[in-house]
């Protein structure tokens, strides 16, 4: 099946991989705190976490945490640096919210149907209260993962898209926005619909298994935009995914169909590309570029990029983040020592990456609550079967909490468990997420005959390229 773009990709990593976060950093300045209060309705005695994701690195950071009283009142007070697009959620249930600094708002919800009750008053309520109404007003024209929307054919879907964004227009008239906030309201609007355009292709492919036949003046979406104030490259995620997928249309128009997005090449030229750009457009696709190819290729492959990036002058706040991301990923280069762990089998033995070498090692790491995890099994099997009798071992480390699951799973699937199933027995905190930098799963690694990382963010079994990595490991 075709894959999505890498832009949409970038912009809809929750849906292909399971993540963790991690804790902001705290800060003691009064103008930078936040107060929100409420109340649920209904309360079901779990908590509200409110997260937001950083960039260009992209983490996921824990602002807040607060667990309801038995009425369902609430009060958590943070410090945020910045206005940010953060994540309000309730157990499961979630939605997108905009704050700022120094903002006192109070959230009202009931845990039955959650995005249809939550309302905000206070400071910053009028951007959020539009924000829900924008995302009722057209999730049932979208359809789950756009599966209405996305699946029209050209002139109707172009139709739809456009009573969407004259629907979504009338509310910001209602909510009577200023300032910053009308500013972040009106670019979300602009970049989405851009965006949908130029994702279309790749969702009707990916909903309808087949290729879309588009009107010849299509993409004539992309001529004489009125792109917003760089400014809002750093508080709107639609307009940094907008920005890179514009890089990357720059590319398409150059390469045609030899450009392939999600390689070393590809994300080369559209840093390449964002010299056409300038000011933060520029410094955003190339910060965004040399990330990927740190995170996904590792630093070895990512280093001439780099020195390019650093010559550059990037936006300082950027380069420092991409810095760290550089620094924290040199231990993980191809030729490194591959970082030992050790945990029980299912029958309590210790295993250990080390007591494997001599062999070439394919390890994945996943749990049984992870879709994308399970999704890869049948691939893993086959690449396990095409390698049957060479000197490779294939080692699945589950990082499950709950370790009567992941038994129970692979008694059911005995073709998956004839292998070396190992289990960290503590979920996330363990050895190998952390050497590793594991935040997000599945997560494979190629380590060679002598124990030396090939690549500490190998491909995935579904993958082309992940056969012809082991067979090249094998000749050494």
């Amino acid at each position: 099946m075709k894959k999505l773009g890498l832009f949409i990709l970038i912009a809809s990593a929750v849906l292909y991989g399971c993540t963790t976060a991690t804790d902001a950093n705290d800060s003691t300045n009064d103008d930078k705190t936040i107060t929100l209060s409420g109340q649920v309705k209904n309360p079901t005695g779990q908590k509200i976490v409110l997260t937001t994701m950083t960039f260009p690195v992209a983490d996921f950071k824990k602002l807040a945490e607060v667990e309801p009283d038995s009425l369902g009142n609430f009060e958590v007070t943070f410090n945020l640096d910045n206005p940010a697009e953060a994540t309000f959620a309730y157990g499961q249930k979630r939605t997108a919210i905009f704050l700022q600094p120094g903002q006192n708002m109070q959230i009202t919800f009931s845990s039955k149907k959650f995005n249809e009750s939550i309302s905000y008053a206070g400071e910053g309520a009028g951007l959020n209260n539009f924000l829900t109404q924008r995302y009722l007003s057209d999730k049932d024209e979208r359809g789950t993962f756009n599966s209405v929307l996305m699946t029209k054919e050209p002139a109707d879907f172009m139709a739809a898209l456009s009573a969407i964004d004259d629907n979504t227009r009338e509310l910001l008239m209602q909510a009577d926005l200023s300032g910053m906030e009308k500013e972040y309201a009106e670019t979300e609007i602009l970049a989405s619909k851009l965006i949908d355009y130029r994702a279309y292709p790749d969702y009707y492919y990916y909903h309808k298994e087949q290729e879309v036949e588009l009107p010849e003046n299509y993409d004539a979406f992309w001529e004489n935009i009125d792109w917003p104030n760089d400014d809002m490259l750093e508080v709107s995620s639609s307009y940094r995914d907008l920005v890179f997928g514009y890089a990357e249309k720059l590319v398409k128009d150059d390469q045609g169909d030899d450009y392939e997005s999600f390689s070393v090449a590809g994300l080369t030229s559209v840093m390449e590309a964002a010299d056409q750009l300038t000011g933060l457009q520029k410094d955003w696709v190339s910060s965004k570029v040399i990330t990927n190819l740190i995170s996904y290729f590792g630093v070895d492959q990512a280093e001439e990029q780099m020195q390019t990036y650093l010559a550059s002058n990037p936006k300082e706040n950027w380069k420092e983040n991409v810095n760290e991301l550089y620094e924290k990923w040199k231990p993980l280069a191809k030729g490194s020592a591959a970082p030992d762990f050790e945990y029980q089998n299912l029958d309590g033995e210790l295993i250990s990456l080390a007591s494997l070498k001599g062999k070439v090692v394919y390890v994945d790491v996943w749990a049984t609550w992870c879709g994308p995890c399970k999704g890869e099994i049948p691939s893993a099997k086959e690449v396990k079967e095409d390698m049957k009798g060479k000197d490779v071992e294939f080692l699945y480390v589950s990082i499950d909490d709950d370790v009567d699951a992941w038994k129970k799973f692979l008694a059911d699937d005995p073709a998956f468990a004839n292998a070396i199933h190992i289990a960290t027995y503590s979920g996330w905190k363990s050895d190998i997420t952390e050497d590793y930098l594991i935040e997000g799963i599945p997560r494979y690694l190629l380590i060679d005959k002598e124990g030396k990382i090939i690549s500490a963010n190998a491909p995935r079994p579904s993958s082309k390229e992940i056969r012809p990595m082991i067979e090249e490991a094998l000749k050494a």
